[in-house]
């Protein structure tokens, strides 16, 4: 009895190691690398709180069909259309392409840090930023300013940091779009 369980014992941790080692090939290549990307697409348009139908609109994509198909790493975007969904999700141009020619990358190592136009540590643009958490962050960048122009003898170079906080913000309040100002779903109209 005691040798028919070590005998189960060895032949699960066989197949475990077969699993593991399974998982790590399919972590490996184009197809592994793309879903992942279609994966932290999709986490990043959900960040923004946004339809997918909303999302293709905006980034002028003509049918959410080409996002879901991204999204769920069907097919990869060409051209013009894949510049538009990274411009829009707020990665760098040409990232995409970068990733999927990295053949020695595992796919899950992938992060959206390693996606996005700005630099770590550099405040995210005001469009990145998540609608609930929208009006926090410009308060907290108005204060900021408004510290640096308060202090005595401030130069323009002392205020120049806060520049593109600015630039943000006017961009943010001449949009047309509005999207961020329509109610989550599950809220209860008045």
């Amino acid at each position: 009895m005691n040798q028919d369980s070590d005998r189960r014992e060895a032949r699960v941790r066989r197949l475990e190691e077969a699993a593991a080692k399974a998982r790590e090939i399919r972590d490996f290549g184009r197809e592994a690398v793309l879903t992942r990307l279609g994966q932290l697409a999709k986490q990043r348009r959900e960040e923004l709180g946004i339809s997918r139908v909303t999302f293709a609109k905006a980034a002028d994509l003509g049918s959410d069909s080409t996002m879901r198909d991204f999204e769920f790493g069907r097919r990869l975007p060409h051209g013009q259309t894949l510049r538009k969904i990274e411009k829009a999700l707020g990665w760098r141009l040409g990232v995409v392409d970068d990733m999927l020619l990295n053949e020695d990358r595992k796919a899950s190592s992938i992060h959206l840090e390693d996606l996005d136009e700005f630099e770590p540590g550099e405040a995210k643009p005001l469009d990145m930023i998540p609608t609930v958490d929208l009006l926090n962050e410009v308060i907290s960048r108005l204060t900021n300013i408004k510290s640096a122009l308060a202090a005595p003898n401030t130069a323009i170079q002392d205020v120049f940091p806060y520049r593109k906080d600015v630039r943000d913000m006017f961009g943010l309040a001449a949009s047309t779009n509005v999207e961020h100002l329509e109610e989550e779903e599950g809220d209860e109209k008045d």
